[in-house]
């Protein structure tokens, strides 16, 4: 590293010394004799000597050339010669001897810096490259991976088209379940214009394109929906199908590996490019710019100074489009005019009979009809798996904590009713479905949740489906009690969630907190509906209000859980752990602090298994 650091200071040397030295010396004594003396030099050089005269050559050894051995009084000029045409040439000569010269030294220089260059970089990555060209290209391939992180930003942008993907699918459900209502809606129409039934009030009641089904009055303005309806859901079917193509385009011109060989060959040749000395500042530019990123690039000459940039995430983007798979006939047949335009494709190219005549119109008829059927298929298909009894959806694939969630389900809350008689029951509107995840979130002080619920709500604000989303991380770190205790949290959270949606708080039995939580749902709502940012910590905040009223309740199921386990838990350890996910809170505030501390000792023992302290046991698979 210390030879590399002197590299620049070197440069400012460059060559500079060979030519003043061979100047020196043909200046010192007269033309063309001293010529004779680079004989040597020339052969060095490659380049054939100077033919010159010797009878016209002065005794080099003659302190007084030309004087026929007698000294001169007169001092001669410094230099006498008669120039001609014949030596310009020779001098002409001479100037081309000197830049060989110079060459020579200058690429002589270059190599040192090169071998310089590759012992750091075998070095850097601990291997034996024997040319500087191929432990070039080696440092080039790294550069580009872990500096610029040529891989990782593809896998970024192919992650975000992904995302977008599931985005879409979130917004085509809400579509189709709208799709759904107003086929159940369509066979009600005319019962419901004079008659009431749980039905008449199940879809009536729903919402299309911000319209109430009740509300409809002619078929037109019923066709009018659905054709918007159906319109979105071929929109966003596929255009999520497009952006996954998109993403998969992306991982193929990384996999492809083509472009990033470009790129590698793009750096070498503009190294090979420059002049020497560039060189040399560019691959120290390069060298400290990897072993010091934060810091680099060191201060260089501007013509330099900043290192070449061959691609950026936009980049990536176009050549992940390019080598993007075509979507399916499954997707294809949603996009605006592509069965109509298929069918004026084929009517145009129609092939000819043996007599030469082209086949008639309806050559062309079975493909659309097809066509027609696919993308009937399709959206039939997502609205039969709407249209499937709604319910709770086990989807968590730990068997201790299936157990629980199984178990919990028939277990009356403390809001009065079960999770089975809101989200398993055949008036059920949505699906209840628990997960487990890699990672759910990262809060600014640093700390990670651990569970959360989340409603999916459509541009109205009312709810298509709950999930609720356990961390993997904490299902392998904390107590069965402390699982048993966050999923009691987190259907509480989907029960309140529910009630406020479909306006069936019950008042009588709330108290002043829960009203002021439905009243909050109402201006959430709005706020949405308003196009407003709709922060859903908001409606937390009111709901862990509720919880906390209803502590004892709580405290008792876990106790009961604990006991069926024959684990050592009293009321008073159950009601310290039941506080869990609720600190903050009002009345957790007003608890004394001493006894806030006891509490919070109980949760963390929960949460993270430590066997002499803990309650529960590790909740194994």
């Amino acid at each position: 590293m210390k030879t590399l650091y002197t590299i620049l200071t070197i440069t400012t040397l460059l060559c500079l010394s060979a030519p003043e030295t061979a100047q020196a010396q043909y200046h010192e004594q007269g033309m063309p004799c001293n010529m004779l003396k680079a004989e040597d030099s020339l052969k060095l050089a490659g380049r054939p000597p100077m033919q010159i005269n010797i009878g016209d050559c002065t005794d080099l050894d003659d302190p007084n050339p030309g004087g026929g051995g007698e000294e001169d009084k007169t001092e001669d000029p410094p230099f006498e010669y008669d120039i001609d045409f014949n030596n310009i040439g020779e001098l002409l000569y001479l100037e081309g001897l000197l830049a060989a010269i110079a060459d020579r030294e200058e690429q002589r220089w270059l190599d040192e810096q090169e071998e310089t260059f590759r012992n750091e970089i075998n070095e850097i990555f601990d291997t034996h490259h024997s040319t500087f060209k191929a432990a070039q290209e080696a440092f080039f391939r790294e550069f580009e991976s872990e500096t610029l992180g040529f891989e990782r930003t593809a896998s970024d942008e192919a992650y975000q088209h992904r995302q977008i993907a599931e985005r879409m699918d979130t917004d085509q459900e809400v579509v189709t379940t709208e799709l759904y209502h107003m086929e159940e809606w369509k066979g009600l129409w005319e019962f419901c214009k004079d008659w009431e039934g749980a039905d008449c009030d199940k879809f009536g009641s729903k919402t299309v394109q911000g319209t109430r089904l009740r509300d409809i009055a002619t078929q037109h303005q019923f066709n009018q929906l659905l054709g918007q309806a159906e319109t979105d859901f071929a929109e966003l079917e596929f255009d999520a199908a497009q952006e996954r193509a998109w993403a998969d385009g992306i991982w193929n011109m990384v996999h492809d590996g083509s472009y990033y060989e470009s790129i590698i060959r793009a750096r070498m040749s503009q190294y090979d490019n420059l002049s020497r000395r560039d060189r040399v500042f560019l691959m120290t530019n390069y060298i400290l710019t990897y072993n010091y990123p934060s810091n680099a690039p060191m201060a260089t000459p501007t013509f330099i100074s900043d290192l070449p940039s061959y691609w950026h995430s936009e980049t990536l983007f176009g050549l992940g489009k390019e080598m993007a798979p075509t979507p399916s006939i499954e997707a294809l047949v949603f996009y605006p005019g592509y069965i109509e335009d298929s069918y004026n494709d084929c009517q145009s190219g129609r092939p000819k009979n043996d007599r030469g005549i082209h086949l008639g119109p309806d050559y062309c008829t079975p493909a659309r009809t097809e066509h027609e059927a696919i993308r009937e298929r399709v959206l039939e298909e997502h609205i039969n798996e709407v249209a499937e009894d709604l319910s709770v959806i086990n989807e968590v694939d730990n068997p201790c904590v299936s157990d629980m969630i199984d178990y919990l389900k028939d277990v009356n809350t403390p809001l009065k009713t079960t999770i089975n008689e809101i989200f398993g029951s055949e008036n059920s509107v949505y699906n209840l479905i628990y997960k487990n995840v890699d990672e759910i979130a990262i809060f600014e002080d640093g700390s990670v949740g651990v569970a959360e619920t989340d409603a999916l709500l459509d541009y109205n604000g009312r709810i298509t489906k709950i999930e609720i989303r356990l961390d993997n991380n904490f299902i392998e770190t904390a107590t069965d009690i402390g699982i048993f205790t966050t999923l009691l949290h987190e259907n509480l959270h989907a029960i309140m969630e529910y009630q406020l949606d479909q306006k069936s708080v019950n008042l009588e039995e709330s108290s002043s907190n829960y009203r002021s939580l439905a009243s909050f749902w109402s201006h959430y709502v709005a706020e949405i509906r308003r196009g407003e940012d709709g922060n859903r910590r908001h409606i937390s905040y009111y709901m862990h209000e509720v919880m906390a009223e209803l502590i004892e309740p709580m405290a008792e199921l876990i106790l009961e859980f604990g006991l069926s386990k024959n684990y050592d838990i009293d009321i008073g350890d159950a009601e310290a752990i039941a506080w869990s996910g609720l600190k903050g809170t009002e009345a957790y505030e007003e608890i004394e602090e001493e006894i806030r501390r006891i509490y919070s000792s109980f949760i963390e023992s929960e949460r993270e298994y430590f066997e002499i302290l803990s309650i529960g046991k590790k909740c194994e698979n």
